[in-house]
């Protein structure tokens, strides 16, 4: 009896080998099929990206950083969003407002402030797979540029200048490999100091991107024993210019977040590397486990220079997320969001590498990828109805009974996005609490509510003078955010003996506010 079970064994065995050995024919039909139409798969795959992110960019509803963005677009002429800018009234650098603000003629709101993304994010497929092609595998190539869509999807459709910026860097590797190469060395060279200045020109912290190929290009230097001037002059000259032209927005911005509200955590580590590390972990354990795991290819040479560049862009987040940190300086997740171009192609090459060379393991992380985008993104059409972060409070502000009684609204994501979205009959009752010097005593910060100032200038939100909230004496209803601390005025209020008492409306705590005595 032992003997047959040994028998069936190896039986089952063999035939799992005879399987695995049968799916790795098909998966290497498959590369050959891939790699023979490298660019229409490519191009299959960007254009499908595009038009999906099209549709959701005319059925999102907009969030603060958008509403933002519309009403800069809005402004009758490029020089008035340069003053605002200059102003302070939006910290974005001018240039993604500007090309938006072209677009508004042609197109509706909605898509116009975020074609400019769309089209950029889009855009950084075309790149990784230019930069990646002969470089790794067809296969790996499109894991890389699977996974840079899914770290940063959500800036597809997001009007501000990230997902353009995501698609310049990919765009910029490429051009960069090309005149390092040496082949349309003119076009290349004019290629790259275009993307350069643009991308300093969209966002001030794509100067670390600049640095990485840099960086890249001391490697490059040691290796040829060549100084290549051109390619210098072509990422720093441009930057430099911009930077000295933008000198009066840099210092608006820094009088503006003296008191950030974003601040570096090495959760956001975690929100940048799952991903990749969870893709690594699968060649390993392919590499580990399935050792006759089908047929291996000839290794694919990636230029030392090269290599430099995607491992500088992809650890250059670890390194700003300390110093920062360790600064105590403000810092959000997608000021690096261009680095996603190094982390997934990084993540392409040393899957091939570990993977040692098997389309198998490339097959199975692209499947994994594409599910994973493919359930996310339903659980996001899901919700496309529904506003990005304030759906409880708006169905629970549609609830309350007709009232001229004002209504407070204390988080500056909320104020913004309930007062834009609003009925005309609630519109006229929500008010932000202008109050800084509070936010800063018991939040650490106000740099939401200078923010909100700003807007109010250019735009018919209604803010409120925090001197004037405390001393009004009629009744009031207050709605606070979600954040730690958000509930503070609800405790000064409580503290001048006025009676807060909350109200359970639908998902939602609505705080009456009663009349001072």
């Amino acid at each position: 009896m032992a003997l047959a079970g040994a028998d069936r064994a190896r039986s089952a065995q063999r035939a799992a080998s005879r399987n695995l050995q049968a799916l790795d024919i098909r998966i290497s039909s498959l590369e050959a099929f891939v790699e023979k139409y490298y660019w229409a798969v490519g191009s299959g795959l960007v254009g499908a990206i595009f038009i999906y992110l099209l549709y959701k960019d005319m059925r999102l509803h907009l969030w603060l950083d958008e509403i933002f963005t519309l009403y800069m677009v809005r402004l009758g002429s490029v020089s008035e969003i340069i003053d605002a800018t200059r102003n302070g009234v939006d910290l974005t650098p001018p240039l993604y407002n500007v090309l938006a603000h072209l677009l508004l003629p042609i197109a509706p709101e909605s898509l116009a402030i975020r074609l400019p993304a769309t089209i950029g994010f889009s855009a950084m497929g075309v790149g990784l797979l230019w930069f990646l092609h002969h470089r790794l595998p067809a296969l790996c190539a499109f894991v890389a540029v699977l996974l840079a869509y899914q770290l940063a999807f959500p800036y597809g459709t997001e009007g501000r200048p990230y997902g353009l910026i995501c698609g310049i860097a990919a765009l910029s590797l490429a051009c960069w490999r090309q005149a390092a190469e040496g082949r349309n060395r003119l076009l290349s060279v004019s290629l790259l100091a275009l993307f350069s200045g643009a991308m300093a020109a969209l966002h001030y912290f794509t100067v670390f991107f600049a640095a990485c190929l840099l960086l890249a290009e001391l490697v490059r230097w040691r290796g040829s024993g060549k100084f290549d001037t051109a390619v210098w002059l072509a990422v720093l000259a441009p930057i430099a210019l911009v930077l000295a032209l933008y000198y009066p927005f840099i210092v608006a911005v820094r009088q503006k977040t003296v008191h950030f509200w974003g601040t570096a955590h090495l959760g956001f580590m975690i929100e940048l590397y799952a991903t990749p590390a969870a893709a690594l972990l699968v060649a390993f354990l392919g590499a580990a486990f399935l050792p006759a795991a089908g047929s291996r290819r000839a290794p694919v040479a990636m230029p030392a220079h090269e290599l430099a560049a995607i491992v500088a862009i992809a650890i250059v987040p670890v390194v700003l997320i300390v110093l920062f940190k360790v600064l105590a300086l403000g810092f959000v997740l997608r000021y690096v969001l261009w680095s996603v171009v190094g982390i997934s192609a990084l993540t392409a090459f040393l899957l091939n590498f570990f993977g040692q060379g098997r389309p198998l393991l490339a097959a199975v992380v692209l499947a994994g990828l594409a599910a994973y985008v493919g359930v996310v993104e339903a659980r996001s059409m899901a919700r496309i109805d529904e506003l990005r972060t304030t759906q409880p409070d708006m169905v629970a502000l549609s609830k309350l009974p007709p009232s001229d009684e004002p209504i407070l609204v204390t988080s500056p994501v909320a104020s913004v996005e309930l007062w834009f979205y609003a009925s005309p009959e609630l519109r006229t009752r929500l008010i932000y609490p202008d109050c800084p010097e509070l936010d800063l005593k018991y939040l650490g910060y106000n740099a939401g509510t200078i923010g909100l100032e700003g807007l109010a200038r250019i735009s018919p939100l209604k803010l409120e003078r925090c001197e004037a909230v405390l001393s009004n004496r009629k009744p009031f209803k207050l709605v606070v955010g979600n954040e730690k601390g958000d509930d503070y005025l609800v405790r000064v209020l409580a503290s001048q003996g006025r009676a807060v008492t909350p109200d359970q409306v639908g998902d939602k705590i609505i705080f009456d506010v009663g009349a001072a005595n």
